[in-house]
């Protein structure tokens, strides 16, 4: 399976969770001017690393600093029910992507 969804182990086996991962992951890698970083997510979206021995070396934590230093000020600026508000968008969106994926695993049990 670790080939297929790479960043299921760390989602727990959440597969809206994982799939969340990737698209993040995709977008740090493609906002990244460090080559190295690039290849690192790039080894990690392709399963030949995972994303938690990615998240323990140094090149992992220098490429997210910069996005996560930004997140970090933006959410330091809303306020609580602004917090709130998005905390129960996120997990609305992952509760439907959940659901999504259960149908479309069920539709392809059928088929099979």
């Amino acid at each position: 399976m670790r080939d297929q969804e790479p960043m299921l182990d760390v989602a727990r086996g959440n597969k809206a969770v994982s799939e969340h991962l990737r698209e993040s992951l995709k977008n740090m890698r493609d906002d990244s001017g460090d080559k190295d970083f690039r290849r690192l997510i790039d080894d990690v979206l392709s399963g030949e690393l995972s994303l938690r021995e990615a998240a323990m070396m140094d090149l992992f934590e220098r490429g997210i600093s910069e996005s996560l230093d930004e997140t970090v000020r933006q959410y330091e600026q809303l306020s609580e029910s602004e917090r709130d508000r998005l905390a129960d968008e996120g997990e609305a969106e992952l509760k439907r992507r959940n659901a999504e994926i259960e149908e479309q695993e069920r539709f392809m049990g059928t088929l099979e």
